[in-house]
């Protein structure tokens, strides 16, 4: 009885947390691939030895998206320890 009781907790415990997870990841592939585009851009500039508007245009979009997605996994990740701290003292 008590296996599967702590079978239940475990998988409810994975039901909540899979959506966060989830979110996470996509806001780190997000920054990474804004990361990326933002590199490739500058080495495309730095073998031609110009940089156009469109490029300083396209980095301040890739960097503007990529801050916003690593807020945003701050934001989750400071709730989290919030909640658990919360729980902590109350027990």
């Amino acid at each position: 009885m008590m296996n599967v009781m702590k079978g239940l907790a475990l998988g409810l415990a994975l039901a909540v947390s899979a959506p966060a997870i989830a979110d996470d990841t996509q806001d780190t592939v997000t920054e990474k691939k804004s990361d990326a585009k933002r590199k490739a851009r500058a080495a495309k500039s730095a073998v031609t030895g110009e940089k156009t508007a469109g490029d300083r245009v396209d980095d301040a979009k890739d960097s503007a998206e990529g801050s916003a997605a690593k807020a945003r996994k701050s934001a989750r990740k400071t709730g989290r320890k919030v909640k658990h701290e919360a729980h902590e003292a109350t027990k």
